[in-house]
């Protein structure tokens, strides 16, 4: 009884809603030891089913989008390894697999991992080379997709920089999310 009574850890839906019943709850994810994405638009798992119905409760919930611009979802959280990046993959597979088009955009500077789920160096051309260098064009950061899906795309954190909060702050990443809504 005192464990669970002095525990701070959420371990399920009931304990989101005796805090904040107002706040919707759009998906719960289960949680596998050895699994972190998946790649086949077939796929009928656990894993695959649940991401496919967060996609469909996040397009209920969000707003109309304006005519010309893509939707923009943002995955957040305070702590690391909460799953930021393995929740934006799967997302971000779940869409392209309706065949919507995707761009995954690796936006953490501080401390990348969306490249350890493609096997790709870590300072390949990204993100943060964009903000930082004015004549690096969009579509050099934009790199192909997960199992070859041509309806998703990833533009990765990029180099590591030494101000990641000013470059995130800055006019040109509203420019970057700007100009790929309209694509």
């Amino acid at each position: 009884y005192l464990i669970d009574f002095f525990s701070t850890k959420i371990k399920n839906r009931e304990d989101v809603e005796k805090v904040t019943p107002e706040v919707p709850i759009v998906g719960e994810m289960p949680f596998f030891k050895n699994k972190t994405s998946f790649v086949d638009a077939n796929d009928r798992s656990v894993l695959s089913e649940s991401f496919r119905i967060l996609s469909t409760n996040i397009n209920y919930l969000m707003p109309k989008k304006e005519k010309g611009l893509a939707k923009v979802i943002y995955v957040a959280s305070s702590v690391k390894g909460e799953g930021k990046s393995v929740t934006s993959l799967n997302l971000s597979l779940t869409y392209a697999s309706i065949q919507k088009r995707t761009l995954l955009i690796g936006a953490d500077l501080r401390n990348p991992q969306l490249h350890t789920y493609f096997d790709i160096n870590k300072d390949v051309v990204g993100l943060s080379n964009y903000l930082y260098d004015n004549t690096i064009k969009i579509e050099d950061c934009i790199h192909d997709g997960f199992g070859k899906n041509e309806y998703h795309k990833v533009c990765f954190s990029g180099s590591i920089p030494l101000n990641p909060t000013q470059l995130l702050s800055n006019n040109s990443f509203e420019k970057f999310i700007n100009e790929v809504s309209k694509q």
